[in-house]
């Protein structure tokens, strides 16, 4: 639909005539929007621009959401009227975007031309299948085999020479070994001297393919795609009569690969930074993040019957996994410019995308640098750190008992919303060094629970000496004394230490931000309105 848009607009331009006396223009031939339109979304090879009343009209809506999101967080207002608030942005904004949608107009910076490839590849119920791409989806099905589908695209400024750009890009699917691909880890993972080495036990516990070492699998790869497989750039321009717009270098090339995938072992990828979206899969997922960053794009996983491993890919959604999950995005990777002012050079990263994850049904394991993380129902152990990121753990379901959760932040805030029945028997702990503790005037009673606060310094388990401001939650009314062991209060000097450093402790709940805020609120408010 888009392509065929492209194509007809830049005929109609190349169409109009020229006066033979008059000076030729300098206007760009290619079209453009009007003049009082902005810029809403933007693509590859184009944007959507929508009018300037309704953008303002956008923008003061998202500052309305932020304005919200902010009170909520800070516990600045009550749950009944939280809800209205959002009830009523959710609404206005499903009504704007769906006017949007209908009125949003899209300029091509690029001619987009489009084909497909489809390749069958044999597997079984136990075999591995190992993906190399930037841009990949994978669906379960039923079929006897693995359906490879290829989509080609070539971006063009109207020369119309593609052939060799679609030749150019080649579906590669072919049998492959651990020892072709991960030969140095299978070399290195019995020497004595490297299980002594500590640096290089840290590299063989992040390494995500252990399944595949000693084992033959299919292999599935895109060739052609980059500088020194034939792939060129090309200008993309794209401006409103106004001279509002954009201009980029964009590949000429490029492919996104579906995998229709039948029940196997397990699935690996080794790419997804120019898109990931994995569902309905039958078998075990390692993604290594690797390639070409897409920066707007989205990686989302749902529904997969074993178990989850990421590294170097921030993955935004997750959503029903029968097995653990782990993700590992510790180098921060949104985009990061630079800007020029009358007061000097800013460098700067972008804020990071809304991250979901929920209905996992074994543990859960996250290590980021900055996230914008949202934790729902998780069935086994939560150990949790996001380092400058903020983050949001909403469940009503009871947590694992026999277990020590946490959730570990640097600066990030932190809000709980754990309900009533939640914690269960377990011992909810909350910490900061130098942030605050929040909660609303209405937590304790609907919680059936109060608070203890506690200061206290102490060098347990730990380097130096820090001085630390703790809740414990207390079931029952305030003021209640249940009888508890003289101990408690010296071994949470201790506990402290071991959940901020990750180690083993006591089943229970442990919550620290050190330098943030770490909110107790309820899990009733849909948090949908701001993703």
């Amino acid at each position: 639909m888009r392509s065929s848009l492209t194509l007809t607009l830049v005929l109609i331009s190349g169409l109009v005539p020229a006066l033979g006396d008059e000076p030729k223009s300098t206007k760009d031939p290619r079209p453009q929007a009007p003049e009082d339109y902005r810029i809403f979304e933007q693509d590859r090879a184009g944007a959507y621009f929508i009018a300037r009343p309704l953008m303002e009209q956008y923008d003061a809506l998202r500052k309305r959401v932020a304005g919200v999101r902010a009170e909520i967080d800070g516990a600045r207002i009550d749950s009944a009227k939280a809800r209205v608030e959002v009830e009523t942005l959710q609404a206005e904004l499903n009504k704007l975007l769906e006017t949007i949608d209908h009125v949003k107009l899209y300029i091509p910076g690029a001619t987009v031309h489009k084909r497909t490839e489809t390749i069958h590849v044999p597997i079984q119920p136990d075999d591995l299948l190992l993906v190399d791409c930037e841009n990949v989806e994978v669906r379960g099905w039923d079929g006897p085999d693995v359906q490879c589908v290829l989509e080609k695209t070539v971006l063009d400024d109207d020369g119309g020479k593609v052939a060799d750009d679609f030749a150019g890009i080649e579906l590669v699917v072919r049998k492959g070994s651990g020892k072709e691909f991960f030969g140095f880890y299978l070399n290195v993972r019995d020497q004595p001297q490297f299980k002594k080495n500590e640096e290089m036990q840290n590299e063989l516990r992040r390494f995500l393919f252990s399944d595949f070492l000693e084992r033959e699998f299919p292999y599935v790869t895109v060739k052609g795609l980059v500088h020194q497989e034939g792939n060129r750039q090309i200008d993309v321009t794209v401006r409103s009569e106004r001279g509002d717009g954009f201009s980029a270098s964009q590949w000429r090339r490029h492919a996104t690969l579906t995998l229709l995938v039948p029940r196997c072992q397990r699935v690996g990828i080794r790419g997804g930074l120019g898109r990931l979206k994995v569902h309905d899969l039958n078998a075990g997922l390692s993604v290594l993040g690797q390639g070409n960053r897409d920066y707007h794009a989205l990686y989302e996983v749902a529904k997969i019957s074993g178990s989850l491993e990421s590294d170097t890919i921030p993955i935004h959604r997750i959503d029903g996994v029968k097995g653990d999950v782990s993700v590992t995005a510790m180098a921060y990777t949104e985009n990061k410019s630079s800007g020029y002012g009358p007061d000097g050079v800013t460098a700067r990263a972008d804020d990071p995308k809304e991250t979901v994850y929920r209905n996992i049904e074994g543990n859960l394991r996250a290590r980021f640098c900055r996230a914008n993380l949202t934790i729902g129902d998780v069935g086994g152990r939560v150990d949790v750190e996001n380092d400058f990121g903020d983050t949001v753990w909403q469940s009503d379901r009871e947590l694992a008992q026999q277990v020590d959760h946490r959730v570990v932040s640097q600066s990030g805030s932190v809000m709980v919303r754990l309900g009533a029945k939640a914690s269960g028997a377990l011992k909810v702990e909350m910490f900061t060094e130098c942030g605050s503790l929040r909660r609303g005037n209405d937590v304790e009673k609907a919680l059936n629970a109060w608070f203890e606060a506690a200061n206290f310094q102490t060098a347990d388990g730990d380097t130096v000496r820090r001085s630390w401001t703790s809740w414990s939650r207390r079931p029952g009314p305030k003021g209640a004394r249940e009888t508890r062991d003289r101990e408690e209060p010296f071994e949470r000097f201790r506990r402290v230490a071991d959940a901020m450093y990750g180690r083993p402790r006591s089943p229970g709940v442990d919550v620290i931000s050190r330098a943030g805020t770490v909110t107790v609120a309820l899990p009733e408010l849909n948090r949908a309105i701001v993703k």
